[in-house]
């Protein structure tokens, strides 16, 4: 079964995607007039909160650990992740299936929109040393994998992280998750048109080193652990 990863449409900009009718009706000057005062009046949807998005880990902590940093290497890391990234996940589990994910599947799909954004506000602001909690994890050779993390810089960002929420930071991430994940995107389970291009031309110990080199980043300052 071929799972889609999320990924964001790219932005039609210009005025004519704008209330084409409307515009074409009253003049483009006057529509973009009405839009604003229509904007200025709705309230916008609120951001999320951290402080709320701590009552409501309860059901997160058992895989991914009190601070946000898994319990187990097959389980990624929350802590200090983008919350725009946390969120777009969460809202994509609720378009899964049990079956397709058994653990997050059913918690998500009790969560509301605030839950969702109070959840990714709280990961996102936790910082943590995740050299403590990740000594001796990998198998993989980090120096090898830092010069094949070039080709991945230009989403994931120079130092694992990244400056489009659209995309994952990877700095400090579990091994193992990320041994799988890059598995899942070259097999196909996981789809991802950006993606394909780069992890087709990837090693099986490509990943293990890749893996080994994100994981040995410390999330805080995004230096490999000593």
């Amino acid at each position: 079964m071929k799972i889609h990863a999320p990924e964001p449409d790219p932005a039609r900009v210009g005025h004519r995607y704008l209330l084409p009718r409307f515009a074409r009706r009253i003049g483009f000057r006057a529509a973009v007039f009405l839009l604003v005062l229509w904007v200025g009046g709705t309230p916008a949807w609120a951001a999320g909160d951290a402080a709320a998005g701590a009552t409501k880990t309860r059901a997160c902590v058992a895989c991914h650990g009190e601070n946000g940093i898994s319990v187990a290497a097959m389980w990624p890391n929350l802590a200090g992740q983008n919350a725009p990234y946390l969120a777009a996940r969460l809202k994509f589990y609720q378009t899964t299936t049990v079956e397709q994910y058994p653990a997050m599947y059913p918690l998500s799909a009790e969560l509301g929109e605030q839950d969702i954004e109070d959840l990714a506000a709280h990961y996102a602001g936790l910082s943590v040393d995740t050299c403590a909690a990740q000594a001796g994890a990998t198998a993989g050779d980090p120096a090898a994998g830092a010069q094949k993390a070039a080709m991945c810089a230009g989403c994931h960002g120079a130092s694992a992280v990244t400056a489009n929420t659209a995309w994952p930071s990877l700095a400090g991430q579990k091994d193992q998750y990320l041994v799988a994940q890059l598995k899942a995107f070259k097999d196909g389970t996981r789809v991802s048109q950006v993606m394909a291009p780069f992890i087709t031309a990837l090693s099986d110990q490509d990943l293990v080193d890749l893996a080994a080199y994100y994981s040995g980043l410390n999330v805080q300052d995004h230096a490999p652990c000593e």
